[in-house]
């Protein structure tokens, strides 16, 4: 249950952070002399969501791909691996569409 939180908190804060992006930068996108700062703009919004997702240690899946090594080394099982994708991932989804659905 505590993953399935973690996985919806960081799919929140990308789905919050790329909205945010698209946002503040459409109108720069639109027009040519401004799309390079457009870009920029966009980047730089769009990282706040890693960094939210860092600071209140969220899981997102694709840091979690690299369990894989783990279950390489014998450290962790592989049940207990896709046990954690599968939690994370459905948190994650569920986190960005319970986003995209409030900001309709």
């Amino acid at each position: 249950m505590y993953l399935l939180l973690l996985g919806f908190m960081a799919g929140a804060f990308i789905a919050f952070a790329a909205e945010g992006s698209n946002m503040a930068a459409h109108s720069l996108l639109a027009r040519p002399e401004t799309y390079g700062l457009g870009k920029c703009l966009a980047g730089a919004i769009f990282g706040t969501g890693l960094m939210m997702v860092v600071v209140a240690g969220a899981e997102l899946f694709t840091g979690n791909t690299l369990m894989i090594m783990g279950v390489m080394s014998k450290e962790i099982s592989w049940s207990a691996m896709l046990r954690n994708w599968l939690l994370v991932y459905a948190g994650n989804f569920v986190g960005s569409a319970a986003l995209a659905w409030a900001m309709k």
